[in-house]
């Protein structure tokens, strides 16, 4: 009997079990590094959210006063999206001339913490290294 040139249908099978496999061993971690990514960029969405209020003070031509504490939903007329929490450490307040005066603070959720700092006297957001 002559063989013909091809594969057999077990060592198709073989291959497609090797692959199965070694896709079961790294879909998870691929899936927590994406989810990741997607948290980060959330935060620096937000930090740069955070980065105009100087501009929404000049355009209003009123000081903005945003109390220490924690913000969810809200937070100086800036939405907080769905499961994030912004946390500031003291009051910041944004001179109508779109001055601040800085103050520090975190986001977070979940398992995130990224902890920034608003430095005077242009509002700029810095990222800093979170308390531990």
């Amino acid at each position: 009997m002559r063989r013909t040139p091809g594969y057999t249908l077990l060592e198709m099978m073989v291959v497609l079990a090797v692959l199965a496999l070694a896709t079961s061993l790294v879909a998870p971690a691929s899936f927590r590094q994406l989810e990741s990514w997607r948290r980060h960029a959330q935060a620096m969405d937000l930090l740069k959210a955070i980065a105009t209020l100087p501009t929404a003070a000049r355009e209003g031509a009123q000081m903005l006063v945003i109390p220490a504490g924690r913000y969810l939903g809200e937070f100086g007329g800036l939405p907080v999206p769905d499961g994030w929490t912004v946390l500031l450490d003291s009051e910041l307040r944004v001179l109508a001339t779109g001055a601040c005066l800085g103050s520090t603070g975190s986001l977070s959720q979940g398992g995130f913490l990224q902890a920034f700092a608003l430095d005077a006297p242009y509002c700029r957001v810095r990222r800093v290294e979170a308390p531990t």
